[in-house]
């Protein structure tokens, strides 16, 4: 039996889109997550869900808001409903989430919406896992500080962009996307590889140790830090506060 829903990913940044189409059943769900999941992997401002060709789309309002929940945290973006019919806002409302889900009714409204949104400032770069991965991080980190102007030294942000790309290249040895954002007064960083493990701090740490103080570095220096699950591999991010960066 084939699958009742259907999804295209239009990735992007500020906005990504969702379309989906068919019926919600109890199979959707995962497959819905994983199309959002996609959908917010360049860590848009906005990611725009179309259900306007979906069927019963209320089954659908749960993965909806645990995504939301889960976009709010990382990567701060919020969530719109384009099509779901009258009765979205009141769904939303019960789950507690309509605060950072848009509804609309239709695409031109939503495109409006989307084209007023201030794209953070943002660069990018693939990264393979060698010894050159860390300076490479903090070059990054660096440039695009300079580029927009922040007042303070970004060295706290340096120092853990270098230890989640290390610990990428370490214990994940594959390719990395590495993604840096200015927002909310932070340097968010961003580490996508492609081991499914999840990146934990082990704990005591000896000086006489070589490795494994990496992320606790993070954890120091970071406002908030965590993992992501996208469907392949994993995300590791931070949020480093520097002087100079705006609030949105």
């Amino acid at each position: 039996m084939g699958r009742q829903m259907l999804f295209e990913v239009e990735r992007g940044y500020p906005v990504a889109r969702v379309r989906a189409r068919g019926l919600v059943d109890e199979r959707s769900a995962s497959d819905l997550r994983a199309a959002l999941m996609e959908g917010l992997l360049d860590q848009p401002s906005l990611l725009v869900l179309d259900v306007s060709q979906v069927r019963a789309v209320d089954g659908a309002m749960d993965t909806v808001a645990a995504v939301a929940r889960e976009a709010q945290v990382w990567p701060g973006a919020r969530l719109a409903l384009l099509g779901a019919g009258p009765n979205a806002p009141d769904a939303l409302r019960r789950l507690g989430v309509a605060a950072f889900v848009s509804t609309f009714n239709d695409a031109s409204t939503a495109a409006v919406a989307a084209a007023a949104l201030r794209a953070p400032p943002r660069a990018s770069r693939r990264i393979e896992p060698t010894d050159a991965a860390p300076g490479e991080a903090r070059e990054v980190v660096r440039e695009l500080s300079a580029a927009h102007g922040v007042n303070g030294e970004p060295a706290a942000a340096e120092l853990v962009a270098s230890e989640l790309v290390t610990n990428a290249v370490m214990h994940a040895g594959t390719p990395i996307d590495f993604t840096v954002r200015l927002l909310d007064g932070c340097v968010h960083i961003a580490v996508r590889d492609e081991n499914p493990n999840p990146a934990r701090i082990t704990g005591y740490v000896s000086d006489s140790d070589e490795h494994g103080r990496g992320l606790l570095v993070v954890d120091a220096l970071a406002t908030s830090w965590g993992t992501v699950f996208p469907g392949i591999g994993k995300i590791v991010w931070a949020a480093v506060p520097v002087p100079g960066v705006r609030a949105k």
